[in-house]
């Protein structure tokens, strides 16, 4: 039986282990064709998975979570346009999840999305503004409460 050294992390040292396909992945095409590559399986998906772990924005987010800063970005800048000319995020992008055809999102489009608010809502902190469609949303609700309010105190 044939064997191959290998010194990943899995091992606590250097350990021979069976030059087999349950082992070992080969390369499959090119000079290397045929040969192992340097790492057995088991180090391989160690090292996959704790780049996985180290690496936050990989992986899917449920849309659902993520709707309501999409909404205030979206009237923040007033339109899918508006979106795309401040913060760079394709309109193709953003429609279908606003319109329930994606039910999932990566998890980087979301951090992008949410730094694209923070960002935004900074902006319209410092300027002392919002786009008019976001402050007429503000004092719809607000004349809401006001209503609201009113009826409780009589």
């Amino acid at each position: 039986m044939r064997v191959k050294l290998c010194n990943g992390v899995t091992h606590a040292a250097p350990t021979w282990v069976p030059l087999d396909a349950e082992h070992w992945h080969f390369y499959r095409t090119g000079r290397r064709a045929g040969r192992p590559l340097s790492r057995c399986r088991a180090c391989r998906a160690w090292e996959a998975t704790i780049a996985a772990l180290k690496n936050p924005d990989h992986g899917l987010v449920e849309t659902a979570e993520v709707l309501q800063w999409i909404e205030e970005l979206i009237s923040r800048c007033d339109t899918l346009v508006g979106v795309e000319q401040a913060h760079g995020i394709p309109v193709s992008t953003l429609w279908p999840l606003l319109h329930g055809h994606r039910l999932t999102m990566q998890k980087r489009t979301a951090a992008r999305i949410m730094r694209a608010l923070v960002i935004q809502r900074a902006n319209d902190r410092r300027n002392h503004a919002t786009s008019n469609g976001y402050r007429s949303g503000l004092i719809t609700v607000a004349v809401r409460d006001k209503k609201m309010m009113d009826e409780y105190a009589t």
